[in-house]
């Protein structure tokens, strides 16, 4: 009889633990009202870090790969691509601007049209389709259909290996999010990036050969007039794909490189990125007086812009590296 109560117990237990579980992934965010512009009507905000759902209801929490936890890369989100109207508020503007591609940062405002869809890479490594509503978060991103970039189980130790050589599962997870990629319809630039991403990911060997040819296609003159504003954030996360393969001089080149171009590019928010990127590489490699430096030019940007948090994480590793 004991051992019958017990057993009930347990179950209830149980029982109530994934119930607990399943309200919060559906849980709504009713934070942040904003006024709807003439053309798009307003939805909620959603909160899309595994505590909003999406505007269709039946969105999956994905199970985060490689998660990039970067002062550079942290609350960032690509913006590569979008089907109708699809705006977006910086943090600290007043107006809403239509966009076909950009960055989505922490503190920003997207705004979703009907029957819309804004295609993003996130920083937990996939690819989510956002349906109409209000985004006012672009990490950890709760969706319906996605792709993901690497493996479940990202924070598993994994050694280089072609693509045939994995097991048949693995090999067919690749295959399929590979044919997904290139059915979306982004430009040829994007596409090998989303690719490069794709592989590195899977630390598949092919990766350094398609890593390079999205460095070439992105040395072309006609790159940076197709890619506009996601031009240097693509040169920067070059890097981060080169660093995954553990080549750290061709990472160093793209990092410079992105330092370099985003002056002329008039985004202090991803000249502070490409400057963090450097340094943290430095701290990586030992040089501790380079690294030192780039984050304290990063740090310096982060201040004139009023990005409070991304300048306190930079000090901290500033902190972290002169301290080793």
């Amino acid at each position: 009889m004991k051992r019958i109560l017990i057993s009930h117990a347990i179950v209830s237990v149980l029982i109530i633990i994934i119930l607990m579980g399943s309200s919060c992934l559906s849980s709504s965010n009713n934070g942040g009202n904003v006024t709807p512009s003439p053309s798009v009507q307003s939805s909620p905000p959603v909160n899309v870090n595994g505590q909003g759902s999406n505007a269709n209801g039946n969105g999956s929490k994905v199970s985060p790969a490689e998660i990039d936890n970067s002062v550079a890369n942290a609350d960032t989100a690509m913006i590569f691509k979008v089907d109708k109207e699809v705006l977006l508020r910086n943090k600290g503007a007043a107006d809403f601007i239509r966009i076909l591609s950009g960055l989505f940062r922490g503190g920003d405002l997207l705004r979703v049209g009907q029957q819309a869809i804004a295609w993003v890479t996130c920083p937990d490594g996939h690819i989510c389709p956002l349906p109409t509503g209000d985004y006012t978060d672009c990490c950890h991103v709760t969706c319906a259909e996605p792709i993901q970039l690497g493996p479940s189980g990202g924070s598993e130790t994994r050694v280089m290996m072609r693509k045939m050589d994995l097991p048949a599962q693995e090999r067919q997870t690749v295959e399929i999010a590979e044919l997904r990629i290139r059915q979306l319809g982004a430009d040829d630039v994007t596409t090998q990036f989303l690719i490069a991403n794709l592989y590195s990911s899977w630390k598949l060997t092919e990766a350094n050969q398609e890593v390079y040819k999205l460095s070439e296609q992105l040395k072309d003159p006609a790159a940076q007039q197709k890619l506009d504003k996601l031009y240097v954030p693509m040169v920067r996360k070059t890097g981060d794909l080169y660093l995954k393969l553990d080549q750290k001089v061709s990472a160093e080149q793209s990092y410079k490189k992105a330092v370099e171009l985003a002056p002329g590019a008039r985004d202090e928010k991803e000249e502070a990125a490409a400057n963090v990127s450097l340094g943290q590489l430095y701290e990586k490699t030992g040089q501790k007086e380079a690294a030192v430096d780039n984050l304290q030019k990063a740090t310096v940007l982060y201040e004139k812009q009023g990005e409070v948090q991304k300048a306190m994480q930079t000090r901290r590793v500033i902190t972290r590296v002169q301290r080793q």
